[in-house]
């Protein structure tokens, strides 16, 4: 069965510290394949050769090395007011000692080998910050950012300068001056001082997130950045839901909309960002995961039939898609099952549903519980798919993976705990659960998740 393989653009999440727009001429130099489209996206009058310059921006990528282009040469083609970025080996060579060339502002990419936060140099607090949002799952992953960040408040940044992205000018100007910043910064009403750029998933609704820093007495926000219409369509689907959570009892443990617009070809989001420190990611579903749950699930509920649900019909979608012939037999007899008409008739209840509620989306300390990343819900969600999702996620991505059998008897616990607050029938898990599971192997397909169908299809859990 064949699959939809989206490009890996992060590594060039970058570009939204950069105040050029669609217009602007730009040449990019040893950057790979996914970089440039990730580029494109933003530049369409992007060159790969020296062609028609001078350009308003010059990227050299990781590739270039430090030695290949001669530094007079790449200032040639820079415009007056135009911005040189160095990426990775390319920044470690010297274009500004003795060029009428200044290095601006310098970000260090984390991890070193592939590149997914973007944390500002020049200042220990925005590092600090910055390096604090992040909230990993594995414990290699929380003791490499622990670490970062003790060495980093003693002053040392050398661990955060091996892969680094510099941005140049020939001429002395406003860093902010035209860029995202700056329009933030008019747009909130108060001044912010820098971002730390999170470069999302690989998905084709990525989005790119950064964490706008702002200036003594005013709240950090969360900015969500969006260069193509599948992103934005992620965009607008978040704004929706924060809007229907906003005069609801959840609204003190959801972010709050700030505004949404456009800027230099980008749909842009802010909102509200978890206040207080000392956060962390939670491995397990605990109380406080289902009176959340539980009140949510309070929202817009309504009993309909299973063919009218919006997962069923993407199901049947999948179905008819020459694409998707092939299918192993045991995901055919489920999905088969399920788009019958016997299954199809049937009425469910549907409610409010986050749609990515995976621990790494939720923040929790003694006095507060957070939920974020609301682009995936929906109004008329399957009941229980919220915990479903959770259980998984985590032992699939994180771990351990204890075998498909033993999580289908935690996600049938979860559901029923779940069934007893709401009032929802536990008769509905079944039919919730395989549903889910067929989406989840359609959306992102894996030997786990075709463990979980084959323990379904096969009637043992």
């Amino acid at each position: 069965m064949s699959r939809a393989t989206f490009p890996d653009e992060r590594a060039v999440s970058w570009k939204v510290l950069l105040p050029q727009g669609p217009e602007d001429k730009v040449l990019a130099l040893g950057v790979d394949g996914d970089g440039l489209l990730g580029l494109r996206r933003t530049f369409p009058r992007l060159d790969v050769t020296p062609a028609n310059g001078p350009y308003d921006l010059v990227i050299l990528g990781d590739g270039c090395g430090a030695a290949i282009f001669d530094p007079h040469d790449i200032i040639g083609l820079l415009r007056d007011d135009g911005v040189l970025v160095a990426i990775g080996k390319a920044a470690r060579g010297d274009y500004h000692n003795g060029i009428a060339l200044s290095l601006y502002k310098s970000y260090a990419s984390l991890p070193i080998e592939h590149p997914r936060i973007f944390v500002p140099l020049d200042s220990r607090r925005a590092a600090l910050d910055g390096l604090s949002v992040h909230s990993p799952g594995s414990w290699r992953a929380q003791a490499a950012l622990s670490l970062a960040k003790a060495l980093r408040r003693l002053g040392l940044q050398w661990h955060l300068r091996r892969n680094v992205v510099n941005f140049y000018r020939r001429v002395e100007a406003d860093a902010c001056k035209g860029g995202l910043l700056e329009w933030l910064s008019q747009s909130l009403g108060y001044s912010l001082t820098d971002l730390v750029v999170y470069a999302g998933s690989e998905s084709m609704r990525r989005k790119i997130t950064a964490l706008a820093l702002a200036d003594e007495g005013h709240a950090n926000v969360v900015v969500k950045i969006a260069d193509s219409p599948h992103g934005a369509e992620a965009i607008r689907q978040e704004s929706e839901a924060l809007a229907a959570l906003a005069d609801t009892p959840l609204a003190s443990h959801v972010p709050r909309l700030l505004l949404e617009g456009q800027h230099n070809g980008y749909t842009i989001q802010v909102q509200t960002k978890a206040s207080g420190k000392r956060y962390r990611q939670i491995a397990r579903l605990t109380g406080d995961h289902f009176q959340f749950l539980y009140r949510l699930t309070m929202m817009s509920r309504q009993e309909v039939k299973v063919e009218d649900t919006m997962a069923w019909n993407d199901l049947k979608v999948a179905a008819e898609d020459p694409s998707y012939e092939g299918m192993p037999d045991y995901m055919l007899a489920v999905l088969n099952r399920i788009l019958s008409g016997q299954c199809a008739q049937m009425k469910i209840v549907c409610n409010r549903i986050h749609g990515d509620f995976a621990p790494w989306n939720i923040r929790a300390n003694r006095r507060q519980f957070f939920v974020f990343d609301w682009e995936d819900s929906q109004p008329l969600g399957l009941p229980f798919t919220d915990v479903f999702h959770f259980l998984y996620r985590q032992a699939s991505l994180i771990g351990p993976w204890h075998m498909a059998g033993r999580l289908l008897s935690e996600m049938k616990q979860a559901a029923t705990i779940l069934s007893q607050l709401t009032g929802i029938p536990v008769e509905q898990v079944e039919i919730s659960l395989q549903i889910w599971a067929l989406r989840e192997y359609l959306a992102h397909p894996s030997d786990h998740i075709g463990e979980v169908l084959r323990q379904i299809a096969g009637g043992s859990w």
